[in-house]
């Protein structure tokens, strides 16, 4: 009898103790999403606020919008854990609004000129695949069309699909390798000789997929569209005429024309090219000098045509935390309580600062923060 009465008050501390344990563990929020998702956007967005995830490929992929600053974002997530794209989000009037997402000048010519009256549904600036990039949304009574640009405005992917009465714009996620294409369609890429370029694939109401890949064979680019099963049910095909300009690359110095040659006399060559365009050649190249950089360019019979001094950039070692600017870190005290530096680095260009980059310690976990030269945050990884 005595030892169960000893016992009792000893399982009841065990029940206590195991109670504090569970409420010392933060709560799952997300129960049906895998935690390599909801840790990757965590992880790489700190600050995010107002997190949701939405499943648009069964067990394979999700949508994730979150808000930093107000600025809403929205990313894709594979189930590894993989962020494949993410951009903020503009909306209404995108381009001039509160809002407002540049886009570059190539990329706004080819939607006026392939998309008039067209409305703007929304834009999008981020990355995809790791590359900066554009979404941009647009909409018709009868046509949802979506288009991804690279930095330079250039068009990566074009998708459009047909609105139904309910107007919901599909739900799509990026093919990055041929791997993740249904057997059969991989299969029709290898038995064709195509190499995959690029692709994107978009999901119905009831799971079922539809895939536009691009691929290439030679100089030849094929648009092809595969049903849920990897069934072609589109193909088309270009080929680009040759331009009407063309770039070589430069070895040395010796191969620009002899007054170029005699002007860089003492200069090392870096790396250079030659541009024809209508049988007229300029000649760029990047030299050094007592330690300078300049980019300079000659005309076809050597003649200067610029002289630019850049400025190399350089970096400096923080010896303490106080190098960074207040607001580095008043936002580090207040993201990461209780951080202690590590080491960190200062980029410089010239006299002016470009980047701070620190590494910082929250109990035994390392991160490595980013801020751009007037200290504001950038970007942050764990480990």
């Amino acid at each position: 009898m005595k030892k169960i009465s000893l016992l009792l008050p000893l399982l009841a501390v065990l029940w206590l103790g195991a109670c504090r344990q569970q409420e010392a563990q933060p709560a799952n929020e997300f129960p049906d999403v895998p935690t390599a998702v909801v840790q990757a956007v965590r992880i790489a967005y700190p600050t995010a606020t107002g997190l949701s995830f939405t499943e648009i490929d069964k067990g394979n992929m999700w949508e994730s919008d979150f808000s930093i600053q107000a600025v809403n974002h929205q990313a894709t997530v594979n189930a590894k854990g993989s962020i494949l794209e993410v951009y903020a989000l503009g909306k209404g009037d995108a381009l001039t609004g509160p809002q407002s997402v540049t886009l570059p000048a190539a990329a706004k010519a080819y939607i006026d000129k392939t998309y008039p009256g067209y409305k703007l549904v929304a834009v999008g600036e981020g990355q995809y695949n790791n590359q900066k990039a554009y979404k941009v949304s647009l909409r018709t009574e009868k046509e949802e069309v979506t288009l991804i640009f690279d930095a330079s405005g250039t068009v990566i992917l074009e998708f459009k699909a047909a609105i139904t009465p309910v107007v919901e714009p599909p739900k799509t996620f990026p093919i990055l390798k041929a791997e993740e294409l249904p057997t059969a369609a991989s299969n029709y890429l290898k038995e064709n000789s195509l190499v995959f370029a690029k692709g994107m694939a978009t999901v119905d109401k009831d799971n079922k997929k539809t895939y536009l890949v691009y691929a290439t064979k030679g100089t030849t680019t094929y648009e092809l569209a595969f049903d849920n099963d990897g069934k072609l049910i589109r193909s088309s095909s270009s080929t680009p005429t040759p331009p009407a300009t063309t770039t070589v690359e430069l070895k040395s110095i010796s191969d620009l024309p002899a007054a170029a040659v005699a002007f860089l006399a003492g200069y090392t060559f870096e790396k250079g090219s030659v541009t024809t365009k209508e049988g007229k050649k300029t000649y760029s190249v990047v030299v050094n000098k007592d330690g300078k950089r300049y980019e300079m360019t000659f005309d076809g019979d050597g003649k200067v045509l610029t002289n630019t001094y850049t400025p190399r950039p350089t970096e400096k070692a923080m010896a303490t935390s106080s190098e960074l600017p207040g607001t580095s870190r008043e936002y580090l005290t207040k993201t990461y309580p209780g951080w202690a530096f590590m080491k960190g680095v200062i980029v410089s260009t010239g006299s002016v600062v470009t980047s701070y980059t620190v590494v910082i310690k929250v109990g035994e976990v390392l991160y490595t923060v980013i801020f751009n030269g007037e200290g504001k945050f950038t970007s942050a990884t764990r480990g």
